[in-house]
């Protein structure tokens, strides 16, 4: 049948063809670009904010830390105000990084992937205990080694 058809009839069909192949592959790909824009409002607006407030408690967890260890290893009272001090400072940090991170969650964020949950669940017991013992201050103790 093609040998028959005239050149602007070949030339009309391949046109067509051409076409409607073109028409297929930009609805597929108008499909696919909707696709990665969900993917990327959910990266923008409720992965990034989780991971910086989940590394922003993490940050803060290890200076808690630090200066809960030097708490404890301090020799007089100065050393140790100045590390409750440190300590309440963090304490009032991570309170506050807790409560976004509630305010996330109950905004539609997701926030609790397990590694993140055990962040959290670290933070808040931590701040928890210092809520506890924040009135207690620990005795001098002096260091003493043994003269064998």
């Amino acid at each position: 049948m093609s040998r028959h058809l005239r050149i602007t009839g070949k030339l009309m069909i391949a046109f067509t063809v051409l076409t409607a192949m073109a028409i297929v592959v930009g609805v597929f790909a108008i499909g696919r670009m909707a696709a990665i824009k969900a993917t990327g409002h959910h990266l923008g607006f409720q992965a990034a904010p989780s991971v910086q407030l989940t590394s922003m408690i993490r940050t803060d967890m290890s200076g808690y830390r630090r200066s809960e260890l030097a708490h404890i290893l301090s020799t007089d009272e100065a050393g140790y105000a100045k590390y409750e001090k440190l300590l309440d400072q963090y304490n009032q940090e991570l309170k506050q990084q807790q409560n976004a991170c509630g305010e996330y969650a109950m905004a539609g964020g997701q926030t609790t992937p397990p590694r993140k949950a055990a962040i959290l669940r670290t933070s808040r017991a931590a701040t928890d205990a210092w809520n506890c013992s924040a009135p207690v201050s620990l005795p001098k103790v002096p260091l003493r080694r043994n003269a064998n």
